[in-house]
């Protein structure tokens, strides 16, 4: 049931009123909606940071009748998959004078969502701005919620600094955001090559999740500690790593850990590394004595500075290692009718951890997902295979992404 049929025995007065309330859940509900699955930052986060906010009202000019019956036909048609109708509507609309702010707002936040549903990006992204250029004269939630999607379109787009910008505004309207906006902005930086900018929002992510006691996942670990060997911060690599094995305890973190030390002329530490994994049961007596042997192998050693280059990152021997992982967004069209499903994608690692030749294995339901899956994987970063010292290819990777609605 749409908006304008629940409503149809109330007085123009009464309904307008109402239909106030229940627009803005709507257009809360379009603007979010496509950022529901898991992107870094995500619709159920925003959602989460509004009920902790105390609302605030916000004197916004009237909207007509005659504008609340359009915004109804804009309604019917997108409930309806008419993207063209909804489209010709919502023009039409535009383009007649003596609209309020609060009216093209409204036009414009609908519209954004039908470009987005049509995969037009730039378009969807124009459209959102007109909703924020109208400043006071929208209600606030439309504004804040606006931000937000302004901020993870720009990403996916990679408008990486206009991706700052908006999520920046929108952390400056919403209170106590909590952890996620700032992985989301360590993120972009970490796509721009901005590392210690990286490295400042990802810790502050994990500081805002330790201080309020929520679970700091493993990824923002690995991204962190990929950061810092980037920046070649030693100590903060081995804080990190320390950290990984502790509470993500993995054949790789140890390797990584034992040769870091190792590489670092840290040889005591690194032979206790070595035991402490191999009497958890990460490593078989084969990988013990071949790591006894490198250290041997070690002398005489060399400073660090030198020693160290970037390019050698996590020379130690071990497996392909996932270090960014970017949820995709969701398909707008999907998500309005509560489509669910995965897929299944077979790619390459390459030599510098970057994902090449996607391609779809599986996906159920058949091509409704698979663009967003090829597009989220290619921005996916790896800690790259090493043998004997050197990085390598590994072809034939598979990797399951799921699309699943949250309340």
């Amino acid at each position: 049931m749409g908006v304008i049929s629940c409503m149809k025995n109330l007085n123009p007065v009464a309904r307008n009123k109402r239909f106030m309330g229940a627009l803005t859940l709507a257009v809360v509900f379009y603007v979010l909606s496509p950022f529901a699955a898991e992107f870094g930052v995500g619709g159920v986060s925003v959602q989460a940071a509004e009920r902790e906010r105390p609302q605030k009202t916000r004197r916004v000019p009237a909207i007509t009748e005659y504008t609340f019956k359009k915004l109804g036909e804009i309604q019917e048609f997108i409930e309806l998959k008419d993207y063209q109708g909804a489209l010709e509507v919502a023009n039409q609309q535009l383009s007649r004078r003596r609209l309020n702010g609060n009216e093209i707002g409204q036009y414009n936040s609908m519209l954004g969502f039908i470009y987005f549903s049509l995969e037009d990006y730039d378009k969807a992204i124009t459209a959102y701005k007109e909703v924020i250029a109208q400043g006071d004269d929208v209600p606030e939630g439309l504004e804040v919620t606006s931000l937000y999607t302004l901020a993870q379109l720009s990403f996916v787009a990679e408008h990486y600094d206009d991706a700052l910008t908006f999520m920046e505004l929108w952390i400056t309207k919403a209170t106590n955001p909590g952890p996620a906006p700032h992985y989301f902005m360590g993120q972009v930086y970490y796509q721009m090559k901005n590392y210690p900018s990286a490295i400042e929002q990802i810790e502050l992510c994990i500081q805002v999740a330790q201080e309020r006691g929520t679970v700091v996942k493993e990824t923002w670990w690995v991204l962190l500690n990929f950061l810092y060997f980037e920046e070649e911060n030693w100590d903060k690599v081995i804080e990190v790593l320390e950290i990984l094995v502790q509470d993500f305890p993995k054949r790789d973190y140890w390797v990584r850990l034992a040769g870091i030390h190792g590489q670092l002329g840290n040889d005591q530490m690194q032979v206790q590394v070595m035991e402490a994994a191999y009497n958890s049961g990460f490593l078989d007596s084969e990988d013990y004595e071949k790591l006894v042997q490198s250290l041997r192998e070690l002398s005489p050693k060399t400073n660090p500075p030198d020693y160290l280059q970037t390019e050698q990152a996590f020379s130690v021997d071990g497996d392909y290692l996932p270090i960014v992982t970017v949820a995709p967004l969701y398909p707008a069209s999907a998500r309005t009718a509560g489509i669910e499903g995965y897929v299944i994608l077979e790619f390459e690692v390459t030599s510098t951890g970057a994902v090449a030749n996607p391609i779809v294995i599986e996906s159920s339901p058949a091509e409704v997902f698979d663009q967003a899956a090829v597009t989220a994987a290619l921005k996916f970063k790896y800690k790259p295979r090493v043998v004997d010292g050197k990085p390598v290819s590994v072809a034939g990777i598979r990797n399951r992404i799921n699309f699943e609605l949250t309340d």
